[in-house]
């Protein structure tokens, strides 16, 4: 089963990037603030702009990773996704 994440609300979270190793994100919907990965805002940014399955997902991270530089590093996409699900960011899109 292919499932297609999306964002929870209609207005996407707000991104800070301060140059670190993580990303500030700010969920307007809650008013909640919190620290993220660079993985994870890659991802929350891909959906930001349209829901999308885990397989997509995991190739757009895979490719944004290798212009990056940053080949060899494995992310678990998919726990990724629960997280940000269990912040409340992101929920499954049946």
């Amino acid at each position: 089963m292919n499932n297609q994440w999306a964002l929870t609300g209609p207005d996407p979270p707000l991104l800070y990037d301060p140059g670190e190793d993580t990303v500030v994100c700010y969920n307007p919907a809650s008013g909640d603030t919190y620290r993220l990965s660079r993985p994870a805002a890659t991802l929350l940014s891909q959906l930001s702009q349209h829901p999308a399955s885990l397989d997509s997902l995991e190739q757009q991270l895979a490719a944004s990773a290798g212009a990056a530089g940053s080949e060899g590093q494995s992310v678990d996409v998919s726990a990724l996704l629960e997280e940000m699900e269990a912040l409340g960011l992101i929920r499954r899109a049946h």
